[in-house]
Formats: C-alpha cells, structure tokens, sequence
C-alpha cells in the first residue's frame, strides 16, 4: 500500500501537465488587424475622449483616478468615455 502511494506522489510530481492550445497563425494575425484598427480608430477621437478612454482601458484607471488625472469632473469623464466608447462602436462595427 505504501508503495501504491508512493508512486502517486511521484507521478504526480513529475507528471508533465498538457502544453497549452496553441492558437493558430491566423488568429494571432486576425489580433493584431483587430488592434490595429482599434488604435486607428482612437487616433481618430477627439483628444479628451481618446485620453479618458487611454487611461481606462490601457491604464486601467478608474472614472475617479481618470477625473484626477485629467483635471475634469467625473461627470465629465463619464461624457468623454460615452462619446468616445459610441464613435469607437460605430467605426469598429460591421
């Protein structure tokens, strides 16, 4: 029995796990023509907008931290992020 046992511990110890899924060539070639159009499109917004949407999503700020950053109300990054995430979804949509 102690040996059943023993074997598990090794065998669980040195037991390679599965390499991970792989994706294929063409995924991460459709990933970077995504976020090359993404960059694109928010080099096209209006320089607030394109700031507030910046500082959330690429710095992962929040609305308050974003307010603070930007010398503006949080109020007024709600309105920048609003603007900014509607032309974003009309440009970047089907």
């Amino acid at each position: 029995m102690n040996s059943v046992l023993r074997h598990q511990i090794v065998i669980g110890k040195y037991l390679q796990d599965a390499p991970p899924d792989m994706p294929s060539a063409e995924h991460g070639a459709l990933v970077s023509l995504d976020q090359a159009a993404v960059i694109a499109a928010l080099r096209r917004l209006p320089a607030r907008q394109r700031e507030a949407m910046v500082l959330r999503f690429y710095a992962d700020l929040t609305e308050g931290e974003i307010a603070a950053t930007m010398g503006i109300s949080r109020g007024a990054v709600k309105s920048h992020m609003a603007r900014g995430l509607a032309t974003l979804r009309a440009t970047l949509e089907p």
